[in-house]
């Protein structure tokens, strides 16, 4: 358990990193997968900016097929890939932007997880793409938020859909698609900052 003091300190903290990001040229990214597992790809690629500028937008081809349980969730096919750009097409741009801006992802270590193994998957040199410059949004969220995860021994992380409803914000009826995602992880961000670090209760 988290004492109500270190919870509030925490919570400050979380809303000040809010403020500086929503501050910034942050950008927002948010990808789609053939699935979960150590071989999955990326099928779906938007980074919008904090003003809710979309800078990129398209669907990815893998190298293998989605699975029927990723594409049930965010309803992309294997043939509405078909004609799409490999991710080596799109990555000079994409390792640029990724490299020279503050990142904001909700769940960043899947999404950089899943862009690696998308580059390596065509024997490309993977990008590090340095954390030092990404900042989560779950897990901002889930220090804001507040619920220890006693098994974890961390804060509890949250699905976008439920922190953004929590928030106040209005969640689309369509969710899982890339950037419908990003821009509520951009709503997320912007709620957050503005929230009264001397307002946040215990």
């Amino acid at each position: 358990m988290v004492p109500s003091n270190r919870r509030k300190s925490d919570k400050q903290r979380a809303v000040l990193l809010a403020k500086t990001l929503a501050s910034k040229n942050t950008l927002i990214l948010d990808t789609e997968t053939t699935g979960l597992g150590t071989r999955d790809e990326v099928v779906e690629l938007s980074i919008i900016d904090m003003k809710g500028n979309v800078l990129t937008d398209t669907l990815i081809k893998p190298t293998i097929l989605i699975s029927p349980g990723a594409s049930a969730l965010h309803g992309i096919s294997n043939a509405d890939i078909a004609n799409a750009p490999y991710i080596t097409q799109i990555l000079p741009g994409l390792t640029y932007m990724l490299e020279n801006n503050i990142i904001a992802i909700y769940n960043a270590a899947f999404d950089l997880r899943m862009l690696r193994q998308s580059i390596s998957a065509h024997g490309r040199a993977t990008p590090l793409y340095s954390r030092s410059n990404v900042y989560c949004i779950m897990e901002l969220y889930s220090i804001f938020n507040g619920e220890f995860d006693e098994v974890r021994m961390r804060y509890k992380w949250i699905e976008l859909g439920v922190a953004a409803s929590r928030l106040g914000i209005v969640v689309p009826g369509i969710l899982h698609r890339a950037k419908i995602d990003a821009e509520l992880t951009r709503q997320v961000v912007l709620k957050l900052a503005d929230s009264e670090c001397s307002n946040i209760d215990s």
